[in-house]
């Protein structure tokens, strides 16, 4: 019988991709401002229940981990979509599997942890892999998809906060609600004093409408998402959901034909199995 955290880890892996699926299309219609806006707002609703059926105190110390891991939650999603507003979904989404080597990177620098020769391996083969996924055949550098690089390394600094607080304080469900909270809190004050009126065109009654649901929907499973992959973390099956979640981009690369037509050229296509195979053995080893 699966585990907790195994099935937590399976659900992440759905939920993540349909959600990214559904975000480029809220993201043409609203704009990254909107977008995170309406995403991270509805990605509370998931987290209020899971906080209400198992809430925690939080100590002082959790507090500033859980506002930290929200600035950088925050940071990411507005980044991210400016980089989903004019590129593919496909290989936008590929630039998240530089996570693990991110995080390889941080803890070699920051922790002085040791890497063995298959780890730097993989690491090599997913920094190839996603430079292949930001090129053309031409080998001509994509600019548009240096936000979403760095939204990626925003999110690997949220969950390295996140994982701190779940693991050493046991503190999930706050955990991930206050930084979440923080994240929306942030991203309305942007918002607020830097979106122009009127940026983006008039939207329709019916569009609104559409645009709303959507986002709801995909919000939600993003928010669910990220409580799955919380209780992945607190069971020290982070590897395990590493390595479900390392195989989100192919999924969206098929949805993203199937829904948008979307193709990666032959150059990009190679680059995603480079990255999604060091990650995999990232992962693994």
């Amino acid at each position: 019988m699966l585990s907790l955290g195994v099935v937590a880890a399976i659900i992440t892996l759905i939920v993540w991709s349909v959600s990214l699926t559904m975000e480029r299309k809220i993201v043409r219609l609203s704009g990254n401002l909107r977008g995170s806006l309406l995403i991270i707002a509805s990605g509370v609703l998931p987290m209020l229940l899971f906080y209400a059926i198992s809430p925690f105190e939080l100590n002082l110390y959790a507090i500033i981990l859980a506002v930290a891991s929200g600035i950088f939650l925050a940071l990411g999603y507005i980044l991210y979509y400016k980089a989903l507003e004019t590129e593919q979904i496909s290989n936008t989404s590929g630039t998240g599997l530089a996570q693990p080597a991110i995080l390889i990177i941080f803890g070699v620098l920051a922790l002085s942890e040791a890497i063995n020769a298959v780890q730097a391996l993989a690491g090599l083969l997913i920094f190839v892999g996603v430079i292949f996924i930001i090129t053309n055949n031409k080998l001509k550098f994509n600019r548009k998809l240096i936000p979403a690089l760095l939204a990626n390394v925003s999110w690997a600094a949220y969950w390295i906060f996140a994982s701190y607080a779940i693991l050493s304080l046991n503190q999930l469900a706050s955990t991930l609600l206050v930084a979440r909270l923080i994240a929306l809190l942030i991203v309305v004050a942007i918002f607020r004093f830097a979106f122009k009126p009127g940026l983006g065109g008039r939207i329709s009654s019916k569009v609104f409408s559409y645009l709303m649901a959507i986002s709801v929907i995909a919000g939600v499973l993003d928010g669910f998402g990220n409580v799955t992959f919380g209780i992945a973390v607190s069971s020290n099956l982070i590897s395990l959901a590493g390595i479900f979640t390392a195989a989100a981009p192919l999924i969206v690369t098929g949805l993203s034909y199937v829904v948008y037509k979307e193709r990666l050229t032959k150059l990009q296509g190679f680059g995603m199995g480079l990255a999604v195979i060091g990650a995999l053995v990232l992962t693994i080893f």
